[in-house]
Parts: C-alpha cells; structure tokens; sequence
C-alpha cells in the first residue's frame, strides 16, 4: 500500500509525474523515480501520517483530503529538495533532479509543464514557510493540468 502511495507522491514530487501514461519514459526510469519517493516517502511518514483514504483517492486519481496529506506532500518535496525552507515550489531543483534521470528530448516537455505549475509560488497562503497549503497547490496543478502537457491521467 505505501508503495502505491509513493509512486503518486514521486508524481507529486514533479519528475515522477512523467512516469505516467508515457511511453518514452523506460522502466529504467521509472524504476529510479518510485525509488527515491519510497525513500522520501518514508522519511515523511513518521510525522505526516496519511490516512486509508488519501491513499484510496489518489489511487483513484483524486486529490487526498486528509488533514496531514498536504503537509506530507510539503515534507516529500523537502526531502526531494523541490521546496525550499521558504515554502517555495523550486522548479529549477526539479529540472536538475530530472536530469539525473532522463534524457534531453524528455526534459523540454518537463520544463514547459513545470514552468507552467511554478505559478503556485505567486499565491499568498495562510501557511507560509510551512509549505503545506502550496504543496497541496502544486499537487492540483499537476493533476489538473497533465493531461494539456502530454502526460496523461496522473
């Protein structure tokens, strides 16, 4: 079950995100992402317990609504180095993540769509430098806007 959920949080953690639905990504690469969310994943788990039913939404590609989902969204994209200790989505940390494991005819594609979702940086939230709200922000973004970018259901 944790596995499941974090193959969505390397989603959520950006580069993940283009491991789905595209077949250009190799098993090689998707084998790398679902390795570095686990471990993420489970650095995080210990204090952002997330409940059966976040994991059951974003199983069914849904936004999780439990109370600790968001903040452990923030903490995954921390330990991935993707949010600063502002609060911050840091795209340019994204992109450099994702060159360790994709090819250049990949990352222009990433690049557009991550561009696209920094947008969330620019939104006043009522957390601040806690990052929970704006993670929850760019989960959103992500998943509603996959599919415009060529990376289908997330």
């Amino acid at each position: 079950m944790f596995r499941a959920f974090a193959i969505i949080c390397s989603s959520l953690c950006f580069i993940g995100l283009f491991c789905s639905n595209n077949a250009a990504v190799t098993e090689e690469q998707k084998t790398q992402v679902i390795g570095l969310a686990e471990t993420f994943g489970q650095m995080c788990r210990k204090d952002n317990a997330v409940t059966e039913d976040d994991f059951a939404a974003m199983r069914a590609h849904k936004i999780p609504t439990g109370p600790n989902a968001p903040c452990f969204i923030a903490c995954v994209l921390r330990k991935a180095t993707l949010m600063g200790d502002d609060g911050k989505i840091r795209k340019e940390q994204a992109l450099e993540l994702g060159k360790t494991i994709f090819q250049e005819s990949q990352l222009k594609k990433i690049d557009d769509f991550l561009n696209f979702c920094a947008q969330v940086n620019t939104v006043n939230v009522s957390d601040g430098s806690n990052g929970c709200e704006r993670a929850m922000l760019a989960y959103k973004c992500l998943k509603e806007n996959a599919s415009k970018y060529g990376f289908g259901d997330f």
